[in-house]
């Protein structure tokens, strides 16, 4: 197939959220749909707050109603609205299929609503993001104030702590994972979590910020108690 061809599904999976213009982008995909032909678009679901307002790299948050105000714009007719199946059941992502109009998909589409309430959407949106404004707080009151510091994890939300979580993130020495690495990590060496023993003083009162996704917090926690360390988790403050 030819990006100039006439195509039965065109599929956007993870991509309108970046864009620019979005009522551009779907105008775009539409353009090169047949007559007969169907749209889906699958992004993260901004009708729960959750880690994608934190991302600097998506432009737009979307709701159910959102989507289908741009398919509707664009001339199609919006279908089924649904829970994306990903390979991690953690991530929130949405999918919509839309239909060309007087297809079979158009005719029998139903109705399912527009979603959150904009009101309450807003709230819920002003809460989530005051919850990382004061994380810093948060886990310095949960922080000892004597002993080592050290950072569990080097992924997405151990970006996010260093980014929102400065004095936090300051304090700790380094960063452990399982098998270690040789790169560095937002101003952090990365040693491999089993050599953590010989890292900290031997005072007992070694503590690891869990910088791993919230629904796994609480399981890397209880790793670090049985290990004898001190698990500073922040999952009750902020949601996966």
């Amino acid at each position: 197939a030819r990006l100039g061809d006439d195509f039965d599904l065109v599929v956007s999976f993870n991509v309108i959220e970046h864009t620019a213009e979005p009522d551009a982008f779907v105008a775009a995909a539409v353009a090169h749909l047949a007559a007969d032909g169907h749209l889906l678009l699958a992004c993260p679901d901004g009708g729960t707050p959750w880690m994608e307002l934190m991302l600097e790299d998506h432009r737009f948050s979307f709701t159910r109603a959102h989507l289908r105000t741009l398919v509707r714009t664009a001339g199609l007719v919006p279908g089924p609205h649904m829970r994306c199946p990903t390979e991690r059941d953690r991530d929130n992502v949405q999918m919509l299929l839309a239909a060309a109009p007087g297809t079979a998909a158009a005719s029998t589409a139903a109705d399912d609503g527009d979603g959150a309430d904009p009101s309450t959407l807003l709230a819920l949106r002003t809460d989530y993001l005051g919850r990382w404004a004061t994380l810093d707080r948060t886990l310095a009151e949960a922080t000892p104030d004597s002993g080592s510091l050290f950072v569990f994890g080097t992924g997405g939300w151990a970006a996010l702590l260093a980014a929102h979580a400065p004095s936090t993130w300051a304090r700790a020495s380094a960063c452990v994972v399982d098998g270690g690495s040789d790169s560095m990590f937002h101003g952090k060496a990365i040693h491999d979590y089993g050599r953590l023993a010989t890292l900290a003083p031997p005072d007992g009162r070694t503590a690891v910020v869990t910088a791993v996704n919230p629904v796994v917090q609480p399981v890397v926690a209880e790793r670090l108690h049985a290990d004898g360390y001190i698990p500073i988790v922040w999952s009750h403050r902020i949601p996966a």
